[in-house]
């Protein structure tokens, strides 16, 4: 029941993203999510068990449902809630639309729901665990820049519908590098740290491949950061064909690659089968479909989005090398306090080098910190300085 009530929310969730009324969504999935983690925490401290979660998820999902109704009326008065008879013409345009973004979901599928069955068939069942691992904590990386990436849908369909090519080309450049800034300190982390933190949280017996594990997928994402800003534009501009199709051929070449690989590298074998056709996907194949869809200039892509973030980021991987193999943290408070010190070697080169003078105005400006100039859709130019 609460997957079936989400189908329907879901097209609300829709209406409020179209009319980039994003913040009501994230406000109304905080709100929930902490409700549900207290009474989670009462319930099972009450003895209660699975059957009552279920019960309070369904009636906190029906809650949350009913609140994105009422701020869709709120936002549109006069949209009805009865039936209506469809109209021929926008049914064709909605399944000519959900055709390839159903193609794009079998594609993310294939890309990351078979690395367990690889593992499951190849090796002994006990390997699955450091991989699991390893994924998970790169899967809650991956979640952020997701969430990110949101807005770029509705935003590049209001762009485009006013005509503003030349505003896109800029929103995807500062949106890429926005997932770069915020996902490669992580990244970072888990090449230089990943193995330290699996040893402190679990203990030594599954750290070593744990590690490895977070090593090749965080190497790969590094080139990957920007998959969720491209596709979430292109879907905005219903140019999505494209990703779906390149997201299946991804999947296949993830499945296959790991099939050989697992037999002479095993669970890291998986990893590294998972990472190639990501960075050759979204490092290579995927920029260049965009020039079909609007003006773009890649050799500046590339250096604003990958040259200039990754030459900021040389003093933080020197920080984060130094807490690895000089300070060792004996502990996870110590380990992240360490962490937190070291986005001092993280900031400021980022600040001065890898954001533009623009991007420094345009992020002060949302902020909070100048007045008088318009909020976006207004975008930072791309240019360097």
């Amino acid at each position: 029941a609460t997957v079936a009530q989400s189908f329907l929310t879901n097209v609300f969730v829709g209406v409020l993203m179209g009319m980039q009324r994003i913040y009501l969504i994230s406000r109304v999935g905080i709100l929930f999510t902490l409700v549900r983690a207290g009474a989670t925490y009462v319930l099972l401290t009450s003895g209660y068990g699975i059957v009552a979660l279920s019960v309070v998820n369904l009636v906190l999902s029906l809650a949350n449902a009913a609140l994105v109704v009422y701020y869709c009326r709120v936002f549109l008065p006069e949209l009805r809630l009865g039936p209506v008879r469809p109209i021929r013409s926008e049914v064709l345009k909605l399944l000519n639309y959900g055709k390839y973004v159903l193609l794009s979901n079998i594609g993310d599928k294939i890309v990351f729901a078979t690395d367990a069955l690889v593992i499951g068939v190849f090796l002994p069942i006990a390997a699955l665990t450091p991989y699991a691992i390893g994924g998970t904590l790169i899967g809650h990386m991956r979640s952020v820049v997701m969430a990110m990436a949101q807005v770029f849908n509705p935003l590049a369909s209001s762009l485009r519908a006013g005509g503003g090519d030349d505003v896109l080309q800029r929103l995807l450049q500062t949106g890429a590098k926005g997932a770069m800034l915020v996902g490669l300190p992580l990244c970072i982390g888990f090449v230089a740290l990943g193995e330290r933190f699996v040893l402190l949280w679990i203990g030594p017996e599954h750290a070593a491949t744990a590690g490895q594990v977070q090593t090749v997928l965080a190497i790969g994402y590094v080139v990957g950061l920007p998959y969720y800003t491209i596709s979430g534009i292109l879907y905005g501009l219903g140019q999505h064909r494209s990703v779906a199709i390149l997201r299946v051929v991804e999947g296949v070449l993830n499945l296959g690659l790991s099939v050989v690989l697992v037999n002479l590298l095993g669970v890291v074998g998986v990893a590294i089968g998972t990472a190639i056709p990501h960075i050759i996907v979204v490092g290579w194949i995927l920029p260049r479909t965009l020039p079909r869809v609007f003006p773009i200039n890649l050799r500046d892509y590339y250096w604003n989005v990958y040259g200039r973030t990754l030459l900021a980021a040389i003093p933080f991987v020197a920080a984060t090398w130094a807490i690895r193999s000089i300070v060792q943290p004996a502990s996870l408070v110590s380990f992240f306090l360490w962490g937190a010190l070291s986005l001092l070697a993280y900031v400021p080169p980022v600040w001065l080098f890898a954001l533009s003078g623009d991007d420094r105005s345009q992020l002060l400006l949302a902020l909070g910190a100048r007045r008088g100039r318009p909020p976006l859709p207004q975008v930072a130019p791309a240019a360097t300085d």
